[in-house]
């Protein structure tokens, strides 16, 4: 059964507290980046957080990067700049001492060690070097109940089957002992897809892959926490991953290359509804504009904020929209769950999507005349026939029939 985690990031207020009191969220995947290992233990004392559902994500991965990137992870002394190739072969003071910081402040928190890793975008020394530093910390710290092995992986790295197929035998042959695996993808930057303003697209090819990756991943025996997420986390449901997390900020759900830089990636806001029937996001303007032509009740999700967005959906705050966010994924994954095994679950999905579509088409057929409108019905929908694709690709390339 997939349980739902909450991505820890900046501004986070009552935010997760209230996640947590209303039983929408399993637990959380803190960052240092965003605050001090002793804030986020105070939190957690204060908040009497379950250490078996809390995650420590080292954010090591940055280390490589400009250090005005860094925030709070260069207030950990250990924290290593600019790591060289040669850095972890000579078992430098940097990275050892780093390690061993690491886990003393992961067990402050947690049952569960999450190692450090790169950044992956190519299959070179960054890539054997996260799979020794998980090989080594299990070796070294004895003390945790869980071990996670970091894969951060640039998604150009789905392009191909055959270059999963190579990622999947190397860490195969490399890990002796498997137990967890902390995954999330590195999208392309925003502005490289321009022309498709749909949060949730992604090419089949390259969805089958990610999809394909985790399953085959779940087959050597490793257990899946799948971070930053958005409606994807049902695709990762689908597939019965251990847990799927998601933030309360667009840069907490979708985790892009950007994230690298030292730009602003927060953009303009816009007060987005979950629909877990639409399988998309919808903005409380464009659900106005619809609900003048039909009754749009079937766009619901269920959520104690469903009446208040339908008669008045600026009412309600982006924190309120976060929340619902949540609950609305929570609701889908236990559905989701509620299946028994993965072919069940493959057509749950699918029967979802199909429906999804189904409303969409229903919505653009109110609009023959107003191209502005049906073409953001469109925009919206784009990614469910790809989704529809992904899926039976992946079912051909998994052998699931």
């Amino acid at each position: 059964m997939t349980k739902y985690l909450i991505q820890h990031g900046s501004a986070k207020g009552v935010k997760i507290e209230t996640a947590i009191l209303g039983n929408y969220c399993d637990g959380i995947v803190f960052s240092p980046r965003e605050e001090t290992i002793d804030s986020i233990q105070s939190y957690c004392n204060n908040n009497s957080l379950n250490p078996d559902t809390i995650f420590y994500d080292p954010q090591f991965y940055y280390s490589r990067y400009d250090t005005n990137i860094y925030k709070n992870l260069d207030k950990n002394s250990t924290f290593p700049l600019e790591i060289k190739r040669k850095d972890w072969r000579t078992k430098s003071d940097n990275i050892i001492n780093f390690l061993d910081n690491h886990a003393k402040d992961s067990k402050k928190i947690s049952l569960n060690l999450i190692t450090p890793s790169f950044y992956i975008d190519s299959l070179d020394w960054k890539f054997d070097h996260s799979l020794e530093i998980y090989n080594y910390c299990k070796e070294e710290y004895k003390d945790f109940k869980n071990y996670y092995l970091s894969l951060v992986i640039c998604e150009k790295m789905f392009h191909s089957k055959n270059d999963v197929d190579e990622l999947l035998e190397d860490i195969n042959d490399e890990i002796e002992e498997k137990d967890g695996i902390y995954f999330f993808v590195v999208h392309e930057n925003v502005e490289n897809n321009s022309k498709i303003k749909n949060y949730e697209y992604m090419d089949e090819e390259t969805l089958s892959n990610i999809l394909y990756f985790i399953h085959k991943l779940q087959d050597h025996g490793f257990k899946i926490l799948s971070g930053y997420n958005f409606m994807n986390s049902v695709l990762y449901a689908m597939l019965n991953v251990e847990y799927v997390s998601g933030g309360w900020f667009n840069t907490l759900r979708k985790f892009s290359k950007d994230r690298f830089e030292n730009i602003d990636t927060f953009g303009i806001r816009k007060k987005r509804y979950t629909s877990i029937p639409l399988l998309s996001y919808f903005t409380g303007d464009l659900a106005k504009i619809v609900s003048e032509k039909t009754n749009i009740s079937f766009m619901l999700s269920g959520t104690s904020y469903d009446d208040r967005f339908i008669s008045d959906f600026d009412s309600l705050s982006f924190v309120d929209y976060e929340q619902q966010f949540w609950i609305a994924i929570y609701s889908a994954i236990e559905q989701i769950n509620s299946n028994s095994d993965i072919k069940n679950r493959i057509d749950f999905v699918k029967r979802l999507i199909v429906n999804a579509i189904s409303h969409y088409d229903d919505m653009i057929r109110n609009f023959p005349y107003e191209e502005e409108i049906s073409n953001k019905l469109r925009t919206n929908a784009v990614h469910l026939n790809k989704w529809l694709l992904a899926i039976e690709l992946f079912e051909k390339k998994a052998l699931i029939i």
